[in-house]
């Protein structure tokens, strides 16, 4: 009896050292504690009695060191969350641990430094570890019997079907604490309910088991009541019918089912406006509308102020960072939690993707990137979609700094596109990247003596030189554009990957010149959609965001899509844009939603409850469709041509 209380005196002091790490993870990152603590205490509870069996079972020097280990593995993972939340706004999935790891190294300054930063986080946390270190050594851990086993085994399921009661527990909003846990939702909706310890284990879930999901049939009503002829609509000629009737996959039927009574965005006075045009498209890391300057940044202020002025563009921010920020931009769809969404997007059909539309009329397409060319895994993905693809290390023979340049990248590459007649070409950039130092951005200290007399922080002010480096790379664009007679056949798009995360929130503020209140506000951002032929500005006061890109830019060159397919929406149609944020919150020009506080916030007038909830309903079921499009490869089962 006295050996038995000695062994599960060590197990309470191991869930101690749990309950302490998710208590420091709930106050560094979300600054607060709440009943949502229980969550993470209960099933994290369950998880480790279920390890501490195996661990006396094994008993003695070994369970001891598995024991050690695994406290210590448990550290490290509330560290990588910590330390990498810190630096990137986002959570990392064990996917991209183990998948990235390689080219995370890649970082190795900027790891270095969120390290040293975070050196007091870093003691808090190992500070478990000796405590129970000093314990593991002064006790006798014995191997247990069946009947001790047999205990453990059931106060693990005990703990666990005790937090799965508590999932019934009502909760503010709109979805509820049982559908967070049961569905694959986005890593901070979950990291906030349930802790970082139930966080890893649902992960695991969802690598091992993909929840398709049942697919309501309910139709969303068009923002007006005005009915269009087909032709009079951005859509295809698609027998969802005929589908349905042969498709044997259950969750493929269901997704015709949805996408068929999706209505369709009706064409406008905007549409085919650039019919035939080259079309330059440019993902430009950490861009925003701060970084716009009629000084500092001419040509990226007068790309912005002579074509479509976007008052009121969003560019949310996902668990990927820039290669989600990539995916969305270029396909249209939201990236899928837990996954390199355009990784895994590398063989399936793309038919609506920019590349593939100019590809089916037969113009070459061409990609450039002026970082490592295989960095998420662009060497596959970007050879697939733009099929003429260098990045650095395979053709693009940039100087090999930090950041690289992307005035370099636009000198080496328009001789080589711009000398045919049609073309397509897409760039991301590299130049805008963190840190914003002196020392460790070659592009900020390049940059230096243009911004060296503002009255600002240096953290801004490094910002802004990287920036320009962006803006002299535009300068040479346009005038390489000219040099090959191409200013007036040629579209040039520019969207960031995601908002300067490499700032704090007092930077952005003193760069925007407004008080940051939330996501929102802290995502709202720049679109350029300009050509050097058009006449006047046209300004675009639509709440929008970079899902809109891919509709948008198709709908002005005049392809052929169907807008019933992208989860975006051409912002001069019919139909009202909906901005989705990775957690779910969304936004359009009636309301502002938070999913994580539960509460709405209304913009022009107070509207109803049930249209509330349709909107909720709407911003979820996108999400949840663009997960299915990749893991389904679903556009390959409608044969378009």
């Amino acid at each position: 009896m006295k050996k038995v209380i000695k062994n599960f005196a060590v197990d309470i002091r191991l869930l101690i050292c749990l309950l302490y790490l998710e208590i420091l993870f709930q106050i560094h990152i979300f600054h607060e504690l709440s009943f949502d603590l229980i969550y993470p205490f209960l099933f994290g509870c369950s998880w480790i009695m279920f390890l501490l069996l195996i661990i006396h079972l094994l008993g003695g020097k070994c369970g001891k060191i598995l024991s050690a280990f695994f406290l210590l593995l448990m550290i490290l993972i509330f560290l990588i969350q910590m330390i990498y939340y810190d630096k990137f706004k986002v959570f990392t999935s064990i996917f991209s641990v183990f998948h990235g790891t390689g080219q995370v190294l890649g970082f190795g300054s900027e790891i270095t430094d969120s390290i040293l930063k975070n050196l007091s986080l870093i003691v808090l946390c190992l500070l478990p570890l000796f405590v129970y270190s000093i314990v593991l050594v002064k006790c006798e851990l014995k191997r247990i019997h069946f009947k001790e086993g047999c205990i453990r085994a059931l106060s693990a399921l005990g703990f666990y079907l005790a937090g799965f009661l508590c999932l019934l527990i009502p909760h503010a909003g709109m979805e509820t604490t049982l559908d967070i846990y049961l569905d694959n939702r986005p890593s901070v909706m979950v990291m906030k309910r349930f802790g970082v310890m139930t966080s890893f284990r649902l992960q695991i879930r969802d690598m091992i088991i993909r929840f398709d999901g049942g697919i309501d049939k309910k139709t969303v009503k068009a923002y007006n009541s005005h009915t269009y002829d087909e032709d009079e609509l951005n859509q295809m000629a698609i027998d969802f019918s005929s589908l349905i009737a042969n498709e044997a996959d259950p969750a493929i039927k269901d997704m015709h089912q949805y996408f068929a009574n999706q209505p369709a965005t009706a064409k406008n006075e905007y549409t085919g406006m650039f019919k035939d045009y080259n079309l330059i498209m440019i993902t430009a890391e950490a861009f925003s509308d701060y970084a716009i300057d009629e000084k500092l940044t001419p040509t990226l202020y007068k790309m912005k102020t002579e074509g479509f002025d976007f008052k009121n563009f969003y560019n949310p921010l996902f668990e990927v960072s820039t290669s989600d920020g990539e995916y969305v931009n270029v396909m249209g769809l939201y990236p899928k939690p837990g996954v390199w969404s355009f990784s895994r997007s590398y063989g399936h059909e793309l038919p609506f993707v920019l590349a593939r539309q100019y590809q089916k009329m037969g113009i070459e397409t061409f990609a450039y990137h002026n970082h490592y060319y295989d960095y998420y895994d662009r060497d596959q993905t970007h050879t697939y979609i733009w099929k003429n693809y260098k990045g650095l290390g395979n053709g693009l023979d940039v100087k090999d700094t930090w950041p690289e340049s992307d005035l370099e990248m636009i000198q080496k590459t328009s001789d080589e596109y711009m000398q045919l007649d049609r073309f397509h070409t897409y760039f991301m950039s590299v130049s805008g990247h963190m840190n914003y130092t002196w020392i460790g951005n070659t592009m900020s200290s390049k940059n230096y003596d243009a911004v060296a007399d503002l009255n600002m922080s240096e953290l801004s002010k490094g910002y802004l030189a990287a920036q320009i480096e962006l803006d002299k790379a535009m300068e040479q664009l346009l005038k390489d554009l000219e040099r090959y007679d191409h200013l007036d056949d040629t579209l040039i798009v520019i969207a960031a990957d995601h908002y300067p995360y490499g700032l704090e929130k007092e930077n952005i503020e003193e760069l925007s010149g407004r008080k940051i209140e939330d996501d929102f506000d802290l995502y709202k951002s720049a679109l350029i959609i300009y050509a050097p032929s058009m006449e006047k500005t046209i300004g675009v006061d639509t709440i929008c965001s970079s899902i809109d890109i891919l509709p948008t830019v198709s709908n002005l060159l005049g392809l052929e899509y169907d807008s019933r397919l992208l989860m975006g929406t051409d912002v001069f149609s019919n139909q009202m844009p909906l901005v989705v944020l990775a957690d779910g919150s969304f936004m359009n020009g009636e309301v502002k939603y938070d999913a994580q506080k539960g509460s709405a916030v209304f913009l022009d007038k107070r509207i109803s409850e049930a249209r509330l909830k349709s909107l909720y309903e709407k911003a979820a079921k996108k999400l949840e469709m663009s997960a299915l499009i990749l893991d389904k490869d679903y556009y390959r089962s409608l044969h378009l041509k």
